[in-house]
């Protein structure tokens, strides 16, 4: 080992050019894979949480099979539910798919309605465009649908909440949310502005849960099945119940796999070509070695122990270059209110896979080289 290590310091030291390149060669293949797969997965990331915060995280409700598939208010469950650190927020919800009459034109709209004003934070209601946040009795709907049938606010409507049953609503605003990309576009209030029945008499569709963070589903729903494992209600789960989403997820890993192993592929072709020419021009040097009595497993070592440290260097170059260009890139793309348009950040799990699979490339790459070189045969190398 010894001998091999002295042997890749002299070649590193007398080829400093070369060893630039490989550096190089190594650097821009961590660089970019890092850098793409680290896109990709924020894309991806902003892309599952638009798409999550569209749907519930965790629905309660009645069974199917059930005679009576809507529930009742119960404050101890949704209490144990928000003690829990995963969830952001829940409540009791209901909605009516159905349309209300304003100055003589139906308009379809679909109204969402809960046990309080929680059903605002649920669906991230941040900013209200005309008219004010409701009171018990009131609603907001979307500004989409106020400006495309030109309501004036406050504006008092009769809601066809059943094929048998209408009440007069007042809509007091209109909301725009931060990002309109599949997020929620329902007419929004509370339980009073449909009925003037008690909480504790009045029924819902369900509770409808949302977390911080998905990646925390499984965790929470241990936690939740035991709760209710003694309960007659039955618990739907976004990874359980919609198969589009699954999709997504499915597909999101499918194509960051393919991005890793177009960019390695790449990488071991550029590789290849420059250690390759590397060895060539050691081509005598290593016939001499190989006549003073240098065995052809010590300079097989030899190169692997260069490719290796010139992996660490490139390793450690590329991490601080793709930090820079992606702080960089969240600078600059932002919007006019100065806030980042996508969050961007290193995850140290895919730098690990990216060193990884550059490692093993170059590794492989070094190998394919050496025995292309053909430097078993002394007499071949000292006739060059």
């Amino acid at each position: 080992m010894k001998l091999s290590l002295q042997l890749t310091f002299k070649f590193l030291v007398k080829a400093p050019l070369q060893s630039l390149l490989i550096i190089f060669t190594m650097l821009a293949g961590i660089a970019s894979l890092l850098f793409m797969t680290t896109i990709y997965s924020s894309l991806s990331k902003t892309i599952d949480d638009t798409i999550s915060n569209s749907l519930y995280h965790v629905l309660v409700a009645k069974p199917q099979t059930a005679s009576i598939k809507e529930l009742h208010y119960n404050e101890e469950h949704l209490n144990w539910i928000n003690s829990n650190e995963e969830v952001k927020t829940a409540f009791y919800g209901k909605t009516y798919n159905q349309s209300f009459i304003y100055q003589g034109k139906e308009i379809f709209l679909d109204l969402t309605i809960g046990e309080s004003e929680e059903i605002y934070n649920y669906y991230e209601i941040t900013k209200i465009v005309e008219g004010k946040m409701p009171k018990e009795n009131e609603i907001i709907i979307p500004e989409a649908v106020r400006k495309q049938y030109n309501i004036k606010l406050p504006a008092t409507v009769t809601y066809k909440l059943s094929a048998y049953f209408s009440k007069e609503i007042t809509i007091s605003g209109s909301y725009l949310l931060q990002d309109q990309f599949l997020k929620y576009v329902n007419a929004l209030g509370t339980y009073q502005s449909v009925t003037n029945k008690e909480l504790s008499s009045f029924t819902f569709r369900g509770l409808y849960i949302k977390l911080n963070d998905t990646d925390n589903l499984s965790s929470y729903l241990t936690k939740h099945h035991e709760y209710f494992k003694d309960s007659q209600l039955h618990t739907n789960s976004l990874l359980d119940t919609n198969t589009t989403y699954k999709f997504i997820k499915k597909t999101q890993n499918l194509v960051l796999i393919t991005i890793q192993l177009f960019i390695a592929l790449a990488i071991f072709m550029i590789s290849s070509s420059v250690i390759s020419y590397s060895i060539k021009e050691k081509r005598q040097q290593i016939g001499v070695l190989k006549a003073l009595g240098y065995q052809q497993k010590y300079l097989t070592r030899t190169f692997i122990i260069q490719s290796y440290l010139l992996g660490v260097i490139a390793s450690i170059l590329g991490y601080l270059l793709t930090k820079g260009g992606l702080r960089f890139l969240r600078y600059i793309m932002r919007d006019p209110q100065g806030r980042p348009r996508l969050i961007i950040t290193i995850n140290e799990k895919l730098y690990i896979i990216s060193f990884f699979t550059v490692f093993l490339t170059i590794m492989l790459a070094t190998l394919n080289s050496l025995r292309k070189a053909n430097i078993s045969s002394t007499t071949e190398l000292l006739k060059e």
